[in-house]
């Protein structure tokens, strides 16, 4: 759920900070991301985000490594991460590069940390572990041009450089592999997420700026959903369609990408679901107002009939079940702090949720305790918007890192690590920034160009005239997990 990426991560600064190959000019990288600058960050280069990014300036974003790791550990890592930024405030470039060396220690290929580093090496003057830290960030397939950033200039010329410095740059390159599935006439809808009817066989797309739900036929028409009863729905972010007992469930939010800036509502979120086929309100269910705004922006439906969804601003889980009248606390308010997209996993007895800000991590849905997922030294898992299950592997819409790109994750049986990864889609002409998806048999189709690029920091859509409108991708999924990589 993005809309509330950009809430979320706080107001007044933009989380798009060092935009390295953007939709509009893919081959382009940009200047590594400061530490000192959360809105030159390459890890939170994502529009949604803006409004919460003081928040997160807080809460830097982390990807534990290595084990798996207790929830009970953030506090630790919280502190130490805070300590070390103020030592590398202003601070003695020796010891700031010292201190990132040590946390690295817990944090292991953390792109934030990682690009901290380099740029503390340079300030300390360690040629060798500028390019050794370059070549971590490298590893992670993130694209940046430390060649444009006057912090390197005295490595520029160094041939270890010019080669880390052209690995960086090959990151941008497109990977394109989807093809265009439908596009949509309205270029301001700021879509958010995506489902399935099989039974109409039809395409439900969600509508932040347009507080509506987009259906599309076999013949590609648009039609916009009557829903009835109840009060008028705020912005339209998650979608839950359980197509066996002809529901859809969505997560409504007052927000200002929604247009909703009145005090009395802004911050306000709602589980609501509808009968699939009449329209008619069947449940409603508000998250309580206590301890701040809340937006309800990614959900998942079990086979039962049960609704997992997340909380990306106030940072909880929660269960709807059909019976029950309030929304059931899997994991409480504020131990994630931006969770996204969870999926059903180990005959639904576990719950993995992608936190934007902090990496990917399993719920043990009996009594909730939450663990992060070990993996690879050299993996990026921050910045993950959507996330899905096809085949034992985790198909990730990372859109909080450059260049934007549909990643596979190899997931253990047991849900506890993550051993490998691939890159199917990545700054392709069509993919923009792209957003949620729903896998349909072995094809994955998800929203690109959503159009969050264009919304300001004061949560506005820019109404560009020459703005692409959004469209849904398909990308067939055994082609691109077995076919040879082609760039």
């Amino acid at each position: 759920m993005r809309a509330q990426r950009a809430r979320r991560t706080g107001a007044g600064s933009s989380t798009r900070a060092a935009p390295l190959a953007s939709e509009h000019s893919h081959a382009r990288t940009a200047p590594l991301a400061s530490e000192h600058s959360h809105a030159r960050a390459a890890l939170f280069a994502n529009a949604r985000l803006r409004t919460w990014i003081t928040l997160l300036a807080l809460l830097p974003a982390v990807l534990l490594c290595g084990a798996a790791t207790p929830l009970e550990a953030a506090p630790a890592w919280r502190e130490r991460y805070l300590a070390v930024l103020t030592q590398c405030r202003g601070g003695d470039p020796a010891v700031c590069r010292d201190s990132l060396l040590a946390l690295r220690g817990l944090l292991p290929g953390h792109p934030r940390v990682v690009s901290a580093l380099a740029r503390a090496c340079a300030r300390a003057g360690d040629g060798a572990g500028v390019v050794h830290a370059l070549g971590l960030y490298a590893d992670m397939g993130l694209a940046a041009d430390p060649a444009a950033d006057s912090t390197f200039v005295a490595w520029w010329q160094d041939s270890a450089f010019v080669r880390v410095s052209a690995q960086l740059a090959a990151s941008a390159r497109p990977l394109a592999r989807a093809t265009a599935l439908h596009r949509f006439a309205d270029r301001n809808l700021l879509s958010e997420d995506v489902g399935y009817d099989a039974a109409r066989r039809r395409w439900l797309v969600s509508s932040i700026a347009r507080r509506a739900v987009i259906a599309v036929d076999r013949a590609g028409r648009e039609t916009r959903l009557v829903l009835r009863g109840g009060d008028p729905l705020w912005g339209v972010y998650a979608l839950g369609v359980d197509s066996a007992r002809r529901r859809l469930w969505l997560g409504t939010a007052a927000t200002p990408e929604s247009g909703d800036t009145a005090s009395a509502v802004r911050g306000r979120s709602a589980l609501r679901c509808y009968d699939l086929d009449r329209g008619v309100l069947l449940r409603s269910l508000e998250v309580s107002r206590s301890g701040g705004a809340h937006v309800l922006g990614d959900m998942t439906v079990a086979a039962n009939g049960d609704v997992y969804v997340t909380d990306s601003v106030a940072g909880g889980v929660y269960r709807a079940r059909w019976g029950e009248d309030s929304l059931g606390v899997i994991v409480p308010p504020g131990s994630f702090v931006s969770p996204q997209s969870p999926v059903l996993f180990v005959q639904e007895r576990v719950l993995v949720v992608a936190d934007y800000s902090r990496g990917i991590a399993a719920v043990e849905l009996e009594h909730g305790a939450v663990s992060w997922l070990a993996l690879p030294r050299a993996l990026a898992t921050a910045g993950i918007d959507g996330l899905y299950l096809w085949r034992g592997h985790l198909l990730a819409v990372q859109n909080g890192v450059e260049p934007h790109r549909i990643v596979a994750f190899e997931l253990d049986l047991r849900a506890r690590s993550i051993t490998g990864s691939r890159v199917l889609e990545q700054a392709s002409p069509d993919l923009g920034e792209p957003n949620h998806g729903a896998v349909l048999g072995d094809a994955f189709v998800f929203i690109g160009n959503s159009g969050w690029e264009r919304v300001g920091e004061d949560g506005r859509m820019d109404d560009g005239k020459a703005a692409l409108p959004p469209l849904l991708m398909r990308l067939e999924l055994p082609l691109a997990l077995t076919a040879p990589a082609k760039r």
